[in-house]
């Protein structure tokens, strides 16, 4: 909406505090009345535009690929916007800023162990005004579990007989062949434990970086973080 652009753009340039309706009137060339058809007022079109980042986050189709590499995304968008995140960690919306961060970081772990558990890639929308993300529907079926020996080998030649027509290569075709053969089903007491884990990481890695000012590569810790881990898979 183009009236969520005009907010992150002013709160480039100014403190949350000085940004006006007549600011956001004046940038997108509309009425007041428009405005207020749509929003109460500055704090309002705030939480609209969180939101919208976070839908933004969540096209990305790095944020599905593993718990680690939704940093990225996050972290692309918040480097775009260092002089408005500063002037958000100044505000009284600051609390908000940081809510938002724990319901992605919340919604991208229960879309990660989803998908581990054999689920689709699709990820359901938030639903408004409960800061987390919507119910997920339970698949009829139970997944296979991993085989050994000869089976693993033919569930191998199934999954590349699987993949060949569509053609995938690269990475997806890992990700792929990776949760065909690790695909788990959890009961809800370990469901929540692996959301919980995930969460909490995701969101402490990122909030601590913005606390400490955003100065690091992000992009680069996530990757060297994904190498260094590889032997504790």
């Amino acid at each position: 909406m183009i009236l969520t652009g005009a907010f992150w753009e002013l709160l480039e340039e100014k403190p949350y505090k000085k940004i006006t309706v007549k600011d956001i009137v004046d940038r997108c060339k509309v009425n007041r009345n428009t405005f207020y058809y749509h929003f109460d007022g500055i704090n309002s079109l705030f939480e609209e535009a969180l939101i919208a980042w976070e839908e933004k986050i969540f096209q990305d189709p790095r944020t599905i690929a593993h718990p680690l590499t939704c940093v990225i995304p996050i972290a692309e968008n918040l480097m775009a916007h260092r002089t408005g995140v500063e002037h958000l960690l100044e505000s009284k919306v600051r609390d908000t800023f940081f809510g938002e961060l724990s319901v992605i970081a919340h919604r991208a772990a229960d879309m990660y162990v989803s998908i581990a558990e054999g689920g689709t890639d699709a990820q359901a929308p938030r639903e408004k005004g409960t800061g987390a993300p919507a119910p997920r529907e339970k698949g009829t079926g139970a997944p296979a579990p991993r085989e050994k020996g000869e089976n693993a080998q033919a569930s191998s030649e199934g999954a590349e007989k699987e993949l060949e027509p569509r053609t995938e290569k690269g990475p997806e075709r890992e990700r792929k062949l990776r949760m065909y053969f690790f695909r788990k089903t959890y009961n809800a007491s370990d469901r929540a434990i692996l959301v919980r884990f995930y969460r909490s990481a995701l969101e402490g890695f990122v909030t601590s970086w913005i606390m400490d000012g955003m100065k690091s590569d992000l992009t680069y810790e996530v990757e060297r973080l994904l190498e260094l881990l590889k032997p504790l898979k």
